[in-house]
């Protein structure tokens, strides 16, 4: 059950085109953390934003990139215990804080991305690994569902007052694609 973890300290190195390479070779599903939001699309099919914090406590194997284990995600806490983690951060005093990672890199992600796509065959990782990950896939796709389905209930048409939830589907239904909305209480 793996998941990439993308952090904010991303923006460093602006490793996108091979972070892209890196989901899509692998289909690995990802995560993003508030500040890392659009380095990848986030309706790529792999992105499980709306299910992270179920993501992240049921995944056995994850990658995080540019993410401090710092109050965002609960120290470390947000992950199982059992989970091997591999950080790979810009800043070496990042290794580590307030969790010890099973593998901990540091240094320019770009180069570290190229580095592991150079191991990983452009054609991916074979049926057989996706296969295996299916499951996992699979969990994350319902438990997305379910929770869409929960937030499809805030956006009901009639409802006095709006709700916030409502004007961001209204806004979302007129304007382009690429447009960013910021929503803030």
């Amino acid at each position: 059950k793996p998941l990439l973890v993308i952090g904010d300290d991303v923006r460093w190195s602006e490793p996108y085109a091979e972070m892209r390479a890196l989901v899509d070779r692998l289909q690995l599903p990802f995560v993003t953390s508030r500040m890392a939001r659009g380095f990848l699309p986030d309706d790529h099919a792999l992105c499980f934003n709306r299910v992270r914090r179920f993501a992240q406590s049921n995944a056995d194997v994850v990658l995080m990139l540019g993410v401090r284990l710092d109050w965002s995600y609960r120290f470390g806490g947000d992950f199982s215990v059992d989970a091997t983690l591999l950080q790979v951060a810009h800043d070496p005093a990042d290794i580590g804080l307030n969790r010890t990672p099973t593998i901990g890199v540091s240094g320019d992600m770009r180069r570290i991305l190229m580095e592991l796509l150079s191991l990983i065959p452009e054609s991916g990782m074979g049926k057989t690994t996706l296969d295996s990950w299916s499951d996992w896939l699979s969990a994350l796709q319902t438990e997305c569902a379910r929770k869409r389905a929960a937030s499809d209930e805030l956006t009901r048409e009639g409802d006095i007052p709006m709700s916030p939830h409502r004007l961001m589907k209204e806004l979302r239904d007129v304007l382009p694609e690429n447009a960013v909305c910021v929503l803030d209480g």
